[in-house]
């Protein structure tokens, strides 16, 4: 669904994100005030393309060059696009999703699954070699029933859809997958989150990193180059299968350049 929250417009709040930017000074962040240059719509120069398409991708907007594009096509057969002017409207008719009850139950369940991991992070690192603290026991033994229940909902109906239970209700089904008790499982459903991400229910981004833990689950080689480790106090990632094409790859899922991701997170932890 392209939706952020219930009543607003995604291309309506990030236009409007990109004008509160721009009017403090800042480059715009989703990429949807154009330039002309010639006759033709462009990014202004202060953002990459794949910038804007790594934000975009995170509420459920398509990639900047496809509505460039569309753009363009109409001007070229005269015809001016509201959109060219940045006019999109910020609300849009509500939609309700079309399963509400499994949308409630996958948010408990997503709820539990936080208060749990919470709770084990405030209780601090268990000692090795004794007995788990009863806050892990709990988040594992919630993170069984939680697989379970997930499970049944997939079998019963397949991955649920933003139409049924919101984008939100997408990602909280994405977390407990992640979160499974069952390796097995978390790998047999990269097909379903893929499914996910194509119908742009979820970033294309996450289904990338997804799909990089399971190969490392499996002691092989990421593909998108999405998981760090520290190294001399800087982040480095993950040994990479065909290193020469990873940045291609990356472009597909709309991420970020290997090398800028890598400062980021290297800034972030102080390296």
């Amino acid at each position: 669904m392209q939706r952020v929250g219930i009543d607003v417009s995604a291309l309506g709040f990030a236009e409007l994100n990109d004008r509160i930017e721009q009017s403090h000074g800042r480059p715009q962040q989703f990429g949807t005030i154009f330039v002309s240059q010639s006759g033709q719509y462009a990014l202004p120069p202060q953002i990459s393309a794949q910038a804007a398409d790594n934000m975009r991708d995170s509420i459920g907007l398509g990639p900047v060059e496809m509505e460039l594009q569309t753009l363009n096509d109409l001007a070229a057969v005269g015809v001016q696009s509201p959109r060219a002017a940045g006019t999109s409207r910020l609300y849009q008719p509500r939609v309700d999703p079309t399963n509400p009850r499994l949308r409630a139950r996958l948010a408990a369940m997503a709820t539990q699954d936080q208060a749990d991991r919470n709770a084990v992070y405030k209780a601090g690192p268990v000692v090795v070699g004794q007995t788990a603290g009863k806050e892990v026991q709990k988040m594992l033994a919630d993170d069984k029933d939680h697989t379970a229940a997930i499970k049944a909902i997939i079998e019963s109906g397949g991955f649920p859809s933003g139409r049924e239970v919101g984008r939100d209700g997408v990602e909280n089904a994405f977390l407990l997958i992640q979160h499974s008790a069952d390796k097995g499982f978390m790998k047999a459903s990269v097909s379903q989150v893929r499914l996910a991400m194509l119908r742009g229910d979820l970033p294309r981004s996450e289904y990338a990193k997804f799909v990089d833990r399971i190969l490392m689950l499996d002691g092989k080689n990421q593909i998108y180059g999405s998981q760090f480790h520290v190294v001399d106090h800087k982040m480095v990632p993950y040994p990479i299968e065909d290193p020469a094409n990873v940045e291609s790859r990356r472009r597909a899922m709309y991420m970020l350049p290997l090398k800028v991701k890598q400062a980021e997170l290297s800034a972030a932890m102080g390296g």
